[in-house]
């Protein structure tokens, strides 16, 4: 199963058709797009709370105990996918974070297991000090992490969509 957390900039099925594309015949949960601004820890600790509740209960509903649970997330969806994964990381088994726009708060607990494909825009500043920070922290939890340098767009691209499948198909085949 994928959840599909878009970015404020995502068209309406732009992700949901992304992870169509990169993960065929799963099943997707779609999480509306995080519109709060700012950095407003407790906003994002909710939105992510909200998120691994809907996670369990579509688990619990439709008998999906033996199905990963992979989370994608893009620009702020990506924020809240790694909010996800600091405070909730059980809810799932694997995330593609792609042009997360803020930094990572340090996991509560250990992400011995999961595996994160990390995309992030390349090039100098705050941008690449956030992927680094972030690869830092998933790493030193215990996260297998690959971090791909991609061009910087506000727009998921194709190049995004043979990445994901590509991790997708490594970790489930």
């Amino acid at each position: 199963m994928v959840l599909a957390i878009p970015g404020r900039a995502d068209g309406p099925f732009g992700l949901l058709n992304f992870c169509r594309s990169a993960s065929a015949g799963s099943a997707i949960l779609a999480a509306p797009i995080p519109r709060f601004i700012g950095s407003g820890e407790t906003q994002w600790r909710d939105f992510a709370a909200g998120l691994a509740l809907s996670i369990r209960n579509a688990v619990h509903t439709h008998e999906l105990t033996l199905v990963p649970v992979v989370v994608v997330g893009h620009a702020e969806g990506a924020d809240a996918a790694l909010d996800l994964i600091a405070c909730h990381a059980d809810a799932i088994s694997a995330a593609i974070i792609i042009n997360p726009t803020r930094i990572m708060r340090s996991p509560a607990t250990n992400l011995d297991g999961m595996d994160v494909l990390l995309a992030s825009p390349k090039g100098a500043g705050s941008a690449n000090g956030a992927a680094l920070q972030i690869e830092k922290c998933l790493m030193e939890a215990g996260a297998r992490v690959i971090c791909e340098w991609v061009l910087r767009s506000r727009v998921i691209r194709k190049r995004d969509e043979l990445m994901a499948r590509i991790f997708l198909s490594a970790l489930f085949r």
